[in-house]
């Protein structure tokens, strides 16, 4: 992944990832833009959920789906579309999730 787009860290704040159409997650900064939200105090599901909420508001139906967790644990996921499941890992078990969405669906005709 490209850092600042498809993959960003800050230490002091947390991280991000992006999984879609590579050329809508880099024109937006996506990731930077996640952990940036972050910054400014939106928990890891909001700051995801406000990201893909601007490019669906510009791009319109793409494939973009974020992921992030902060420096605190805390974790979210957002996604243009209905359904997409994420993973999360702690103390010895896991949990399938699925993350936050701009709207229910699409045709693909």
């Amino acid at each position: 992944p490209i850092v600042g787009a498809g993959l960003y860290v800050d230490d002091d704040v947390g991280g991000a990832a992006a999984t879609g159409r590579g050329e809508d997650i880099m024109r937006y900064c996506s990731c930077f833009l996640v952990v940036e939200h972050m910054r400014r105090g939106l928990s890891p599901q909001e700051a995801c959920l406000e990201v893909v909420r601007r490019i669906y508001e510009r791009e319109g139906k793409v494939s973009v789906n974020l992921v992030a967790l902060d420096r605190e644990g805390r974790y979210g996921a957002a996604g243009i579309k209905k359904g997409f499941p994420y993973a999360v890992g702690f103390e010895g078990r896991s949990l399938l999730l699925e993350g936050a969405y701009v709207v229910e669906g699409w045709s693909s005709h």
